[in-house]
């Protein structure tokens, strides 16, 4: 995230059709803070350094994060 995109604030959340962990494999590991509706508000300058913790999922399934710029 280079320049000005660092001191920006995003809003990340799932984005569906790609926001459903399924199988026991949802309930591995700590909830994400992040993983809802509403998501959460993060700075360019932490989502470059410590990025973004995943859900556990099994081997073939897959998720969509979106990622947008959060207005002021």
């Amino acid at each position: 995230m280079p320049g000005d995109a660092l001191a920006a604030a995003y809003r990340v959340r799932p984005q569906p059709p790609g926001d459903v962990t399924d199988g026991n494999a949802a309930d591995w590991g700590a909830a994400l803070p992040w993983w809802s509706a509403t998501g959460v508000q993060l700075s360019g300058r932490v989502l470059d350094t410590a990025g973004l913790r995943l859900p556990v999922l099994y081997p073939d399934r897959v998720v969509l994060i979106r990622v947008t710029e959060a207005a002021d």
